[in-house]
């Protein structure tokens, strides 16, 4: 999740800086997309199917590859400071300064969520 605020951030900047020589920068926003990074650690894994049975839906919807490289093509042919997919995420991305406190909170407390962690963290020692 930092590695992409930082991204966010980052793009924000950069539009900014950039807009007095009339450029611009866009990033693109994903869920999840199907690759085989994604079964290695989503699907073929105990940890992982957890993991991803957390997101509800529709953020638990997956996208191909094609569908990102299409939607990354999109947003740079419409100069868009934001491109988003799957469509469920455009929804939460609109609604994430309110939603994003009450979720970090809930988070922070969740007891399953904690052991989950703890477990991944495990495997890294």
């Amino acid at each position: 999740m930092i590695s992409k605020s930082a991204v966010e951030q980052l793009g924000r900047a950069l539009r900014v800086e950039l807009a007095a020589h009339g450029a611009t920068a866009g990033i693109a926003y994903f869920g999840v997309v199907d690759t085989a990074m994604t079964h290695d650690m989503l699907d073929a894994d105990d940890l992982g199917r957890e993991i991803d049975n957390l997101l509800p839906w529709p953020l638990n919807r997956r996208i191909t590859a094609e569908r990102a490289a299409r939607t990354i093509v999109d947003g740079i042919r419409r100069r868009a400071p934001m491109t988003v997919a799957p469509a469920g995420w455009r929804q939460y991305s609109w609604l994430r300064g309110l939603v994003n406190p009450v979720l970090d909170r809930r988070m922070a407390t969740d007891g399953h969520l904690h052991g989950l962690l703890h477990r991944l963290e495990a495997r890294n020692r």
